[in-house]
């Protein structure tokens, strides 16, 4: 796994963390692609959303078959707020939604928040080869996108996808997670 990051500010939990070829295990890899598949054969939200493509309903992807991506999203999650943030505190992370993308040819994603969320992230699991790319204007930073490539980043961060130009359908999940302070 590669892991870059963007931020204005080396101690800023203001972060984008992209993390290229994310899951190790093709097997997993086509596990997720399967669910996305199989929640966007039909357009559930009709284009009126900011994803102006084909997308699931919000909470389709919070099944059990992909229980272990969302422990690893959330793990990986935790040990970078302890890393970055330098806080010792644990936290519970939970997903609070996720669902499903198919973008085709001219498909794309207006700029957005996932406010009020604390953190948001996206996972490309197949994606044609071509120029797309996810826009970041908080930190100035367009990401190509590819296969197998997790983003992380804070819900307040504006985002969009550009076009896509080449045919071909690109399948994805996005997400949101909640945190609560583990008193325990």
């Amino acid at each position: 796994m590669k892991i870059q990051t963007f931020q204005n500010d080396s101690r800023s939990l203001n972060t984008l963390f992209v993390f290229h070829n994310f899951l190790r295990n093709d097997k997993k890899i086509k596990i997720i692609l399967s669910e996305i598949k199989k929640n966007t054969k039909k357009d559930m939200m009709h284009h009126t959303t900011n994803v102006k493509a084909t997308m699931s309903e919000y909470n389709s992807l919070l099944i059990k078959e992909l229980d272990f991506f969302w422990y690893k999203v959330t793990d990986l999650l935790n040990i970078l707020v302890k890393t970055i943030g330098r806080d010792p505190r644990p936290l519970n992370y939970f997903i609070d939604d996720a669902w499903a993308m198919k973008h085709e040819v001219q498909d794309f994603t207006v700029p957005h928040v996932h406010y009020p969320f604390q953190w948001s992230g996206a996972y490309y699991a197949e994606v044609p080869n071509d120029d797309t790319y996810i826009n970041f204007s908080e930190v100035n930073s367009n990401i190509k996108l590819e296969n197998n490539l997790l983003l992380l980043f804070p819900s307040t961060f504006y985002h969009s996808v550009n076009p896509s130009k080449e045919k071909g359908s690109r399948y994805s999940l996005a997400f949101n997670i909640t945190t609560n302070l583990n008193e325990n």
